[in-house]
């Protein structure tokens, strides 16, 4: 049986606060498999950028989703390969199921 995962570029943004998304690579055979392969990846990043406000503000930062998923789709062809390809973007453009 062929392999036939390939890079998919996943978005996600928090799921508690407004601003802009971020990005990630994650190697699936579709786009479930892919949100599902970023979605710690995405949750653990807006957790550590968001949890002490929401705590501040909501007295508990348990339970809580984080991260949104938004779009999830193959890197090849889309408008986000060069910029992946661009070695001084590499921190918005990580692999996270390597």
């Amino acid at each position: 049986m062929s392999d036939t995962r390939e890079l998919y570029i996943v978005e996600f943004e928090s799921a508690n606060y407004a601003g802009a998304g971020h990005t990630c690579l994650a190697w699936a055979s579709s786009e479930d498999e892919a949100r599902d392969a970023a979605f710690d990846y995405a949750e653990e990043f807006y957790y550590e950028q968001d949890n002490e406000q929401y705590y501040d503000e909501y007295g508990t930062d348990e339970d809580i989703l984080w991260a949104t998923i938004t779009s999830a789709q193959p890197l090849k062809g889309s408008d986000f390969e060069k910029y992946a390809a661009d070695p001084s973007q590499a921190e918005f453009y990580q692999i996270v199921n390597e």
